[in-house]
This record gives C-alpha cells, structure tokens and sequence, in this order.
C-alpha cells in the first residue's frame, strides 16, 4: 500500500520508509506482549505444535527402508 503512495508522489520516500519502521516496531512490540502473557485460568495444558515429518526420495542412490536406514551398513 505505501509503495504506490511513494512512486506516484502522494508521499514522500522518507514517510514511507518511518511508516514502515514504526510499522516494524509495533509488530515487535506485539511479539513481546504476546510472549509474556500468561495461561487463561482453568487451563492446565498448553498446546504444542505437531512435528511436521518430511519425506525425502533419492533418485539413483541407495535404497531405505521405512526407519530411513540405508542398506550400505
């Protein structure tokens, strides 16, 4: 949004770039607040984020099993 106001001149480059950095600063600020809230009462687990598992294919290389060791040891 600010990138148009700036290249068609209805702001200039400086108030662009310090709307931008106060734009920064406040997503920050959001960061630290959120990390030092505490648990609502009553809630006595926290919600942790599943492990995402990758699968890998090598063409022309040695073959794995499911455990993902290869047949070379």
């Amino acid at each position: 949004m600010l990138i148009p106001l700036a290249v068609f001149g209805v702001l200039g480059l400086a108030t662009v770039v310090f709307v931008h950095e106060l734009a920064e600063v406040l997503v920050i600020l959001n960061a630290i607040r959120v990390a030092r809230a505490r648990a609502l009462p009553g809630i006595t687990t926290a919600v942790t984020a599943t492990p995402l598992v990758l699968s890998l294919a090598v063409v022309g290389g040695t073959q794995q099993d499911v455990s993902g060791c290869c047949d070379v040891c």
